[in-house]
């Protein structure tokens, strides 16, 4: 955000823009002066399928806007900046900031929440078309009310299904490589190989742990890593988990990977871990992905 906003010729210091939950088809920013008296804006991204003319519609605004001001100064009206809006040209004298990459900050849905609803039934909102958008945006939440003719016509061709399975992240474990014939005492390697096949990737923080519970005596050992899934975007990824396996006996031992929510009062609640994607892992009773059982000497 800071990179986007870095192109408008604002004079003044700026704290980082800050998201408004206002509207369903622009996203806006409010953007605070650090200093009391001084100005604050306001920054949008337009979504640019729904509104196609992004530089007519800026002039448009400006034209209406320099109308109004001279309107008002000739009324005699004073303090006219908080009566209308002045927009606020890039450094290069346009009226909006375009990507390089041709498109208006589709990188930064990355790392923040996108969603919303649909517009009217159009050309635009067929279900190829959507799965295609959601993904470009990393949708991670959908309005499923909103619009009905829209939602049911993706109902009718099965677009609705692969959209629910998709938004936001979908984990699935494809491969895991282990130190072979691990001993008590030793370092433990685990190398994952795991696809996101969601639009997104998690919002909220999440804690990764794999942990080990010895078959015969149900002990548990539970080692925290510090990989953070919030940047397992949709893809491939490969990562690397690490232990030393003290305090244990030789014997057999449950594998699992647990994604659970860091705050202590959820860390436990079975509710709030991330679920991996594939079939018989999950279980429901503490919340952890069973990966396999092993054999520690």
């Amino acid at each position: 955000m800071k990179e986007i906003l870095s192109h408008f010729d604002i004079k003044n210091e700026v704290a980082d823009p800050q998201p408004l939950k206002i509207g369903f088809i622009n996203d806006s920013f409010i953007v605070r002066a650090k200093k009391q008296g001084e100005k604050s804006y306001f920054l949008q991204r337009i979504n640019h399928h729904i509104f196609q003319n992004v530089e007519g519609l800026q002039r448009n605004i400006q034209i209406v806007t320099d109308h109004i001001r001279k309107k008002l100064a000739a009324a005699g009206e004073t303090d006219i900046d908080r009566k209308v809006l002045e927009l606020v040209p890039t450094k290069d004298g346009k009226l909006f900031h375009k990507t390089a990459e041709g498109d208006f900050w589709a990188e930064d849905t990355k790392y923040t929440m996108m969603g919303g609803e649909t517009c009217e039934k159009c050309s635009y909102s067929n279900g190829k078309h959507a799965l295609s958008e959601m993904a470009k945006y990393h949708w991670t939440y959908l309005n499923r009310d909103y619009r009905e003719s829209v939602t049911g016509m993706w109902r009718t061709d099965g677009t609705m299904d692969t959209i629910l399975h998709r938004l936001g992240y979908r984990f699935v474990l494809d491969r895991a490589y282990i130190t072979p014939q691990p001993k008590v005492g030793s370092e433990f390697e685990a190398n994952f190989v795991l696809r996101n096949v969601g639009f997104a990737a998690p919002v909220n923080k999440r804690d990764l742990e794999m942990i080990f519970v010895n078959v015969s005596t149900g002990e548990k050992f539970i080692f925290p890593q510090s990989e953070d899934p919030r940047f397992w975007l949709p893809g491939e990824h490969k990562f690397v988990l690490t232990c030393t396996l003290k305090d244990m006996t030789p014997g057999q031992y449950k594998w699992y990977l647990n994604l659970p929510d860091p705050y202590e009062s959820l860390h436990n609640d079975p509710r709030y871990s991330i679920r991996l994607a594939n079939e018989n892992v999950w279980e429901e009773k503490t919340g952890y992905n069973y990966l396999t059982t092993i054999t520690i000497e």
